[in-house]
């Protein structure tokens, strides 16, 4: 996993899966970012954990951006019956920015 800090704004790139393992290194960093950026384009998967650091950065209004999340992640939304918590339009970011 990698990190960068831009003033208010920390970015994850997700180098395996989104897991425990990386919501607690994640969360570890956060400290006071207004705004998440995760990059999961060399995820596997987004396993529970990371649906559920998802819903508590928006608990607590954290501003979550996803770059390119796997298949998976819609399944698992959908088998959790969370799409309504996730405005998926809103939350994926289509084209990945530049580094």
């Amino acid at each position: 996993m990698e990190l960068e800090r831009n003033e208010n704004t920390l970015t994850v790139r997700i180098r395996r899966d989104f897991n425990l393992m990386a919501v607690r290194h994640m969360e570890y960093h956060l400290d006071d970012a207004a705004r998440c950026r995760i990059d999961l384009s060399q995820a596997r998967l987004v396993d529970t954990e990371g649906i559920m650091a998802l819903c508590r950065l928006q608990a607590q209004d954290i501003d979550i951006v996803l770059l390119e999340p796997p298949d998976i992640f819609r399944e698992i939304l959908e088998l959790l019956a969370l799409e309504e918590q996730f405005d998926i339009e809103m939350l994926v970011e289509r084209e990945r920015s530049a580094r």
